[in-house]
């Protein structure tokens, strides 16, 4: 089951038990969706985040329209999320992996986003992590891999 966590400001999606790939799934197309609307504040807050990458919702935004780099596309072309439904293409990943992870982890999701209207192979990936008594999402890398 997924809830909600308010922390400070903050909606962290946790799931009250270990995750179905299903529930991992809908957490992730919710970001996605947040995306689409360009409410890059909302799928930022429903993300823990790898202290590595420093996301921000700006970072996000800017990574999102440089097609996995934060300063513009060398072809001039601004991406955006667009609706998943009406995504032309095949999408590549939408994937829920279980075997191979870090201890602390019981999952790793890597899932690809439609962009202009056309899916592509610019890839969001996430952590879930089990904590005391829920498991929480991590925003990891948007990246093209």
């Amino acid at each position: 089951m997924i809830f909600w966590l308010s922390l400070s400001s903050s909606t962290i999606m946790e799931f009250s038990s270990p995750p179905t790939d299903a529930e991992i799934l809908m957490v992730v197309e919710s970001w996605v969706d947040d995306l689409t609307r360009e409410d890059y504040a909302t799928a930022y807050s429903r993300t823990e985040h790898d202290p590595y990458y420093a996301w921000t919702p700006d970072l996000i935004r800017a990574v999102i329209e440089g097609y996995g780099h934060p300063e513009p596309h060398p072809c001039g072309e601004v991406f955006k999320v667009t609706p998943r439904q009406s995504a032309k293409g095949r999408q590549y990943n939408r994937l829920v992996e279980r075997t191979d992870i870090p201890d602390s982890s019981i999952a790793e999701v890597r899932y690809d986003l439609p962009l202009n209207d056309e899916w592509s192979d610019l890839t969001a990936t996430f952590r879930i992590e089990m904590r005391d008594v829920a498991a929480v999402i991590i925003l990891e890398e948007i990246h093209v891999f």
